[in-house]
C-alpha cells in the first residue's frame, strides 16, 4: 500500500507540473513558415546620406515614397533646412554609431512572423524610421499598415541629448526596449476594451492586454524587456505580489473611478504610489503588471482562447472573474 501511494503522489506531481509548463508553454509556437510581410525603410539614412545639392531631384521622389511622412513639407526649401539642421544631423550621426542592430531586427522581424501566425488576416507592414527631433511622446507611431519609428529616441539613457528627462523616462530610450514599445503600441491598436469605464480594474486588464499581446508576439522575451523593468523591480513585484493584491482589495478601489489611481498604479512614474513606505523601492505602473498577471492567469486557464479573442474581448470584469487570480 505505501508503495502504491508513492507511485500514485507521482504521477499526480507529474501531472501537475506538466499541466504547469503547458500552460506556460501556449505562447511556444512554430512560426518558421510564417511570412513576416515587414518592409523596413530608414528613411534617415536616405535623407542625410543625400548631398544637399541633390536634395531638388529627391524632393517628389520622396514625397510620393513617403506620403504621410513628408505630408508637412511644403516645399524642397523646407527639406533642405530639415537636412541642414545641426540637432538633426547629430542625431542622425549617434543613430550611426548604433551600427545596424541585428539582433533587435531579427527580434521585431520575428515578432512580425507571431503576428501573422495569431493575425493571419492582417494587411502587411511597412516600418519607417526617421529623426523625429526628440519627440519623446511619440517615439513610436502607428497610421494604417504604416508604423513610424523615432531613430533618435532609442539610443540609450545615458545619452546625452536626454539628460534633461527624469530619469524613469530616459531608462525606456533604448535600442533593447524597441521590440516591446513597438509590439505593445500594435497591442494598443488592435485591442478593444471598454472606453466608459474609468475603474482602475479596467486600465489594469487593457494595460495587462497590451503586455501579453507584446509577451506573445516576442516570446521568450524577459519579462524585464516586456515591461521595461530593471530585473530589480521584476523582482520586487514578484515578491510582493499577493501585499499589492491585498492593498487593493482592502482599499477597495478596483472598481473606483477616481483618475487619480491611474495616475498612482497605471501612468509613467519614478515609483507606484500606495502613500506607505514601500514606494520608494517599488516600480511604477504596478497596476499594469497586476494586470499582466490577472490577463496570463486568464488565458492559461482558457487554453481555447485563442490571442486574438482576448484583445477581441472588452469585458474586463469577465476577464478578471474568469482568470481565478489569486496570488494571496
Amino acid at each position: 500500500m505505501y508503495n502504491f501511494m508513492r507511485v500514485r503522489a507521482s504521477l499526480i506531481a507529474i501531472l501537475f507540473f506538466a499541466l504547469i509548463s503547458c500552460q506556460s508553454d501556449r505562447l511556444e509556437v512554430d512560426v518558421s513558415n510564417v511570412d513576416a510581410q515587414l518592409s523596413v525603410d530608414r528613411f534617415e539614412s536616405e535623407l542625410y546620406e543625400t548631398e544637399m545639392q541633390e536634395i531638388d531631384q529627391k524632393f517628389d521622389f520622396w514625397k510620393e515614397k513617403y506620403p504621410l511622412l513628408m505630408s508637412s513639407v511644403n516645399d524642397v526649401g523646407q527639406l533642405r533646412e530639415m537636412r541642414a539642421d545641426s540637432l538633426y544631423i547629430d542625431l542622425y550621426s549617434e543613430v550611426k554609431k548604433q551600427g545596424n542592430q541585428e539582433e533587435i531586427w531579427t527580434k521585431i522581424e520575428e515578432g512580425f512572423r507571431h503576428l501573422r501566425y495569431y493575425y493571419p488576416q492582417l494587411s502587411s507592414s511597412r516600418l519607417i524610421t526617421y529623426i523625429s527631433g526628440l519627440d519623446y511622446q511619440y517615439p513610436i507611431l502607428l497610421v494604417d499598415s504604416s508604423i513610424f519609428v523615432s531613430a533618435d529616441m532609442f539610443l540609450g539613457s545615458g545619452q546625452e541629448y536626454y539628460a534633461s528627462f527624469p530619469q524613469y523616462i530616459r531608462y525606456e530610450f533604448d535600442q533593447r526596449f524597441l521590440p516591446s514599445k513597438l509590439f505593445e503600441e500594435i497591442g494598443g491598436h488592435l485591442m478593444h476594451w471598454s472606453l466608459d469605464d474609468a475603474s482602475l480594474l479596467n486600465f489594469m486588464i487593457a494595460e495587462g492586454k497590451k503586455l501579453y499581446f507584446a509577451e506573445a508576439c516576442l516570446y521568450p522575451e524577459p519579462d524585464s524587456l516586456i515591461i521595461r523593468y530593471p530585473s530589480d523591480k521584476i523582482e520586487w513585484c514578484k515578491q510582493n505580489e499577493a501585499n499589492m493584491w491585498t492593498f487593493f482589495l482592502e482599499e477597495d478601489i478596483l472598481f473606483d473611478t477616481d483618475p487619480r489611481n491611474k495616475d498612482r498604479f497605471i501612468s509613467p512614474a519614478p515609483f507606484s504610489k500606495f502613500f506607505k513606505p514601500i514606494d520608494q523601492d517599488s516600480p511604477g505602473r504596478v497596476g499594469a503588471w497586476i494586470g499582466w498577471q490577472i490577463v496570463s492567469s486568464y488565458m492559461n486557464a482558457h487554453p481555447e482562447v485563442s490571442v486574438e479573442e482576448l484583445m477581441n474581448n472588452s469585458d474586463h470584469r469577465r476577464i478578471f472573474k474568469e482568470s481565478k487570480y489569486k496570488p494571496i
